[in-house]
């Protein structure tokens, strides 16, 4: 009798683990994410008992903003689309959007900003999007056509405009797609206004329509590891003026970058004016 309940405990125990939650598609064209209204089947994704995964893509270009908490089992970007259109998420003051979780916890599915077709998000002041394991940002530039110079196709962006990204355990952002049997797409990533960047960076600009980059220009990126960020600079994967960067010596175990404010430099500047004035007068 012991022995026959533990076996279907196990078998539930498989079926649950097993299961997977609705998918859960915007049909609103512009709006908020909180409406119930503007999802299929009427009710927003907010809560991570939803097992919700989250598709935002269409046939136009889908505005979204998220205000508020939501808590998510995956989110798909771009899965389908038409060419030339831009599907947007933006993240405002406030919202707190967290995707790789369900019921059951950690799902650790991959984030996808332009799965099929080019997708933006952006990260403003005050919000912040944590993701588990991985995002996969510009897998493809314009469905699986195959790699030619396509006017309207671009890649996809994200956006961190005084906001936060953290991609937990140490995880990764792959950025761009170098898959030579596909219209491999790329990704840029932006931090501004005192954004936070934290992951791993992977990019794959060989085979792709476009370079993928990280353009630092105010805040910080946190990367996993000891990394080489001179050669990142060399081969034009991280852009920015006046970049700096220590191994541990901030963040341990990790490598933090910052742009240097350009006041310093100024200041360094005049100094060493006023110092060769000096020294004419001296002479």
């Amino acid at each position: 009798m012991n022995k026959k309940i533990i076996e279907l405990c196990a078998t539930a125990s498989l079926m649950v683990g097993a299961s997977h939650g609705a998918t859960i598609e915007w049909n609103a064209g512009v709006g908020a994410w909180e409406t119930d209204s503007n999802w299929s089947g009427g009710a927003a994704p907010i809560n991570f008992s939803q097992d919700a995964t989250v598709e935002i893509d269409g046939g136009n270009s889908e505005v979204v903003t998220l205000s508020s908490g939501a808590n998510i089992n995956d989110l798909k970007m771009g899965n389908s689309g038409v060419n030339g259109e831009m599907n947007t998420l933006t993240l405002a003051s406030g919202a707190n959007l967290h995707s790789g979780v369900s019921s059951l916890g950690v799902t650790n599915n991959a984030t996808t900003i332009g799965r099929q077709y080019a997708s933006t998000v952006n990260v403003l002041a005050g919000a912040s999007f944590t993701a588990e394991k991985r995002i996969t940002l510009g897998r493809s530039a314009n469905g699986n056509t195959p790699i030619v110079d396509i006017a309207d196709a671009e890649p996809s962006y994200l956006n961190i405009l005084g906001g936060s990204v953290i991609v937990t355990q140490n995880g990764d952002i792959d950025i761009g797609n170098d898959s030579a049997s596909r219209n491999s797409g790329g990704g840029v990533i932006t931090i501004d206004n005192g954004g936070l960047l934290e992951a791993r960076l992977d990019f794959f600009n060989d085979n792709t329509l476009f370079q993928s980059y990280v353009q630092l220009n105010d805040g910080t990126l946190i990367m996993g590891g000891n990394v080489d960020v001179q050669a990142m600079i060399d081969d034009g994967e991280l852009k920015g003026d006046n970049l700096s960067w220590n191994y541990g010596e901030t963040n341990p175990g990790k490598t933090t970058v910052i742009p240097e404010p350009a006041t310093l430099g100024l200041i360094g500047a005049f100094g060493g004016t006023m110092l060769f004035i000096r020294r004419r007068f001296l002479i």
